[in-house]
């Protein structure tokens, strides 16, 4: 219900400019003593076009979004069809009053077209609860791959043991891995300290879990996986994480450094970004500011 009205709203100009001319007209097809019956018709219908565009934009945009505004879509579509449907009546009076059995084919045309709304509609709704249903169960999935599969919590315990909750930056004895040909080095030869290669192998760990958030990130920006259910299960650990990680990330996507591209990890950084920001809205909507 709370998508309801808010999804009328737009910054755009010409929608309001729409609502404004059907609301006109309307007003003046009613109170105007100059108009004759199909005159009269006449401007209902342009009111009711006028009003369809304003409508149309906001239901367009409510069907391209999830689930949570089919509501917008069934309530203000049924509206339209319904005032179609007295707005055709009404010119159909005026235009045909004086022949017999006017209404007949009206009265056969009507429910083909409430029949393709409802197909329509139908259809959509189907739709969006199939692709919640197919987020939802791809975002169990992936979160509960974070708590069962034995590769993951393996990389996740080592990057914990190196780069603990409260570590603010990576130290500079695992610096030097960043750059791929070190971090080579120090895993394929023998004759490299034990302390070496664990910093080495933290830092393949880190990438590991860094990736796989970036791989959760890409589901999240093309509609494979549920936000919600990932923001409220797993937005603190991969929010702090990827601040924790901010050398390396920085480092990965400086273009003047060994093995680097600026696009790396584009599509975490977006989503943390936006989680941040909703969490902040959160916090002061709970404070009351």
């Amino acid at each position: 219900m709370e998508h309801i009205f808010s999804d009328l709203l737009t910054k755009r100009v010409w929608p309001w400019l729409c609502l404004v001319v059907a609301g006109g007209l309307f007003l003046f097809a009613i109170v105007s003593p100059i108009l004759d019956t199909r005159t009269r018709a006449f401007t209902f219908l342009a009111a009711y076009v006028a009003l369809c565009l304003f409508l149309g934009s906001a239901v367009i945009k409510a069907a391209l979004r999830d689930h949570r505004h089919l509501l917008t879509v069934c309530v203000w579509s049924f509206v339209a069809v319904l005032l179609g449907v007295l707005v055709v009546f009404n010119l159909h009076l005026a235009l045909f009053a004086s022949a017999d059995n006017r209404y007949d084919r009206l009265l056969n045309v009507v429910p083909v077209f409430v029949a393709i709304w409802a197909a329509a509609l139908g259809w959509l709704v189907h739709f969006r609860l199939t692709q919640r249903s197919h987020r939802t169960n791809n975002a169990f999935a992936i979160i509960m791959q974070t708590r069962t599969s034995s590769e993951f919590r393996a990389r996740a315990d080592l990057v914990s043991k190196h780069f603990p909750p409260g570590t603010t930056e990576i130290p500079d004895a695992y610096a030097q891995y960043f750059c791929p040909k070190r971090l080579g080095e120090a895993l394929r030869e023998s004759n490299v300290a034990e302390g070496d290669k664990a910093h080495a192998e933290a830092i393949v760990a880190l990438k590991y879990v860094l990736n796989y958030y970036e791989f959760m990130a890409v589901g999240i920006r093309a509609g494979d996986l549920d936000n919600d259910m990932i923001y409220d299960t797993l937005h603190p650990s991969i929010c702090n994480l990827y601040e924790r990680s901010a050398m390396l990330i920085d480092y990965l996507r400086n273009p003047a450094k060994t093995g680097s591209d600026p696009t790396t990890y584009c599509d975490l950084k977006i989503l943390v970004d936006q989680w941040k920001t909703r969490r902040s809205e959160a916090d002061n909507k709970a404070r009351g500011c």
